[in-house]
């Protein structure tokens, strides 16, 4: 799913472009650091893809949302829905 539908602006690394910032390293994760998974889920919902937000389906929005967590180095775990997200912060280790 990230192919399609944000890899044009992200980048194939998800190193980030003109039109969109990294959504993997550093600068996601201080951006994104203490917030709950939810908040993140809730912000590609509403934002994504830029030519038509809210096109994609929850579970295609979930699928992307676990692939950028993963890249970013967190574990894959339980199949990720807007309930569990609620539960789970995105924290870096100090």
């Amino acid at each position: 799913m990230y192919r399609t539908a944000c890899e044009t602006c992200h980048g194939q690394t998800l190193e980030g472009s003109d039109l969109a910032p990294p959504i993997q390293g550093e600068v996601f994760l201080q951006t994104w650091d203490g917030e709950v998974l939810a908040e993140l889920m809730m912000f590609v919902q509403e934002t994504m893809p830029q030519n038509s937000p809210g096109e994609l389906t929850e579970v295609d929005y979930a699928d992307i949302v676990a692939f950028i967590r993963s890249s970013n180095g967190f574990p894959l775990g339980e199949e990720l829905t807007m309930a569990s997200m609620e539960d789970i912060v995105i924290a870096t280790e100090e």
